[in-house]
């Protein structure tokens, strides 16, 4: 099925590159039929506004991370170390 093969071509091109944007002009084929019955949106804007989850996805949980690796319970809170900064 299309969907098989997006999957397998998604897959060679692997999680990382996903999440950072990158993914098989295939999403944008397979995608284009949706929404030529079912949105207005054109296939341009729905490529963008997919890519712009992602990144944000990604930026997210890099903030996560970032806030249990360097943000320790017995130190400053974030605010606090920020208006350090400042």
């Amino acid at each position: 099925s299309k969907y098989a093969l997006l999957a397998e071509i998604q897959d060679r091109l692997g999680w990382d590159n996903f999440v950072e944007g990158r993914i098989s002009t295939l999403w944008l084929d397979t995608v284009s039929l949706f929404l030529k019955q079912a949105s207005r949106k054109s296939i341009q804007q729905w490529g963008k506004n997919f890519i712009d989850s992602l990144l944000s996805l990604t930026h997210k949980q890099r903030i996560f991370k970032n806030s249990k690796v360097h943000f320790k319970t017995d130190g400053p809170t974030a605010t606090q170390h920020d208006a350090l900064e400042t």
